[in-house]
């Protein structure tokens, strides 16, 4: 009854359900001082690990697979203050991309001091979508080396919130993002940025993957964006900024997309 559990650990373990998708969390954290979750693999369930207010969360080498519509590998929410979670991943079975589905999903009303080191997606719609319709601390959230198929950071100005008075409010280092997510003529995007200030992408790849339309960066009423040394290969638009003030773009390479 609001009491948090200290220094709980779960290693060593698979999950999997007889029937792809049919419901279910295979591991849920809630309300967990310092957890570490090591060396686990789930399969088939709907989400395979969901945390809800772990700080100091320390997870690492996470599976997940079977996305479905709807699915989410990882479910993060709630305060989650210095969390790290390096070498997680989580994939569908095969290239058709179940529609909705989110191999990291982050939401909640604190989103940030978190950093995701050298985590992946593939045949996922989106590989990290964060949510900040109702967020109102965002903060300190690091994307650093990660292998994506597609990122969504969405909402918080809408919610209320004001990244551009925190200091980085998301950083998206190094790594590369290859989308795979949409129908032919859809518009497909490596990272989308939607009425979020405040946020620095830097040292990131991307490239076409097998959509017909895409975008490298796409930000929408973002303002105080910093992009820099980015490789935009094969895509539709390298970069395209729309009512993005006071934003920044640097040392960055298209090849044969149609630029800024």
């Amino acid at each position: 009854s609001g009491s948090y559990l200290f220094l709980p650990e779960v290693s060593g373990i698979g999950f999997q359900r007889s029937t792809t998708g049919t419901g279910g969390i295979a591991i849920e954290m809630l309300y967990a001082n310092t957890p570490t979750v090591s060396d686990v693999f789930s399969d088939a369930s709907l989400i395979g690990l969901s945390i809800v207010n772990a700080p100091g969360l320390y997870a690492f080498d996470v599976v997940v697979s079977a996305s479905i519509a709807g699915s989410s590998g990882f479910s993060i929410s709630g305060n989650n203050n210095s969390a790290i979670f390096e070498r997680c991943s989580s994939s569908g079975y095969n290239p058709t991309v179940a529609v909705g589905s989110a191999a990291f999903l982050i939401s909640g009303t604190y989103v940030g001091d978190m950093t995701f080191k050298t985590c992946s997606s593939s045949f996922n719609a989106i590989g990290f979508n964060v949510d900040c319709s109702i967020t109102t601390y965002l903060n300190n959230l690091i994307f650093d080396q990660c292998t994506v198929d597609a990122m969504n950071i969405a909402g918080y100005n809408i919610a209320g919130g004001n990244s551009l008075a925190d200091a980085n409010s998301v950083r998206i280092t190094g790594g590369w993002v290859n989308p795979v997510a949409g129908a032919l003529g859809t518009p497909t995007y490596c990272v989308l940025i939607q009425n979020t200030d405040g946020v620095e992408v830097d040292g990131v790849q991307f490239y076409k993957g097998n959509a017909s339309f895409s975008y490298g960066v796409n930000a929408l009423s973002s303002s105080g964006l910093t992009l820099t040394d980015l490789q935009v290969s094969g895509v539709t638009n390298g970069i395209s900024l729309t009512d993005c003030a006071f934003s920044s773009i640097t040392s960055c390479r298209f090849n044969n997309p149609s630029g800024l």
